[in-house]
């Protein structure tokens, strides 16, 4: 389908006529990838490969078609979807992933790694009311950038965890035959379920001791830290 496009972006290094607010078709040649389009300008010749987020789209028969067809899905959704937000383990963003069944019973299964396009989905899902399963932990600044809703969201779940390890908690400290850390094993109740967390690396073992320390929650020792242990705790 060709769509009605205008171009937001100087891309004038790229040829000298690419000025912002210049208006063309995109066409059926392939791309590179998914993140381009080939556009063809009516001031131009030959048809340019431009960056999907360098254009905006002016295509009303279009913006129309996909309004319908994103109100539809969204419906869908709410009856029998199943959607899940990934995060990779450095706390970026990994894929939006959605799968629902049509009026017809036919299945659709949609992967979406783009994490503007994801955000904008995440968007109207969370305005529906549909429920989207977590996998992973994202930066605070991804988070931020990603939804600040959700961001609000991640805080207010942080503070909640927080006063409840305050209010109920408990840890266990090991340190080893040498006075050095071992883990910790941190165990409250939220939400009226007990949870349980280890932590197996030392700075952030010493930073949640320090956390506890500060807001008198119980802390139970299983062996004698060494020198330096015993000094960064103040004990």
């Amino acid at each position: 389908m060709n769509i009605k496009v205008q171009l937001k972006d100087d891309l004038t290094r790229y040829h000298p006529l690419l000025t912002p607010g210049v208006i063309g078709y995109t066409t059926d040649r392939n791309p590179i990838n998914d993140c381009f389009v080939y556009v063809q300008f009516h001031s131009i010749r030959t048809p340019q490969n431009i960056l999907w987020k360098s254009l905006t789209i002016i295509d009303e028969e279009y913006l129309e078609e996909k309004r319908k067809k994103r109100e539809m899905m969204i419906e869908s959704l709410k009856e029998n979807g199943n959607v899940e937000l990934h995060w990779h383990h450095n706390g970026s963003f990994k894929k939006l992933s959605y799968q629902y069944r049509n009026k017809k019973n036919k299945r659709h299964f949609f992967c979406n790694c783009f994490s503007d396009l994801s955000a904008e989905l995440y968007a109207e899902m969370r305005k529906a009311g549909i429920k989207v399963r977590e996998f992973g932990v994202p930066q605070d600044a991804v988070a931020y950038r990603f939804n600040r809703d959700y961001y609000n969201d991640i805080l207010n779940r942080r503070e909640e965890r927080w006063r409840a390890i305050v209010s109920t908690g408990e840890a266990v400290v090991e340190w080893n035959r040498n006075g050095g850390y071992e883990r910790v094993d941190l165990t409250y109740i939220w939400k009226d379920e007990q949870k349980t967390e280890t932590f197996l690396k030392r700075e952030k073992g010493m930073e949640l001791l320090l956390e506890l320390q500060n807001d008198n929650v119980s802390i139970y020792h299983i062996g004698d830290p060494q020198y330096r242990n015993k000094r960064m705790l103040g004990l």
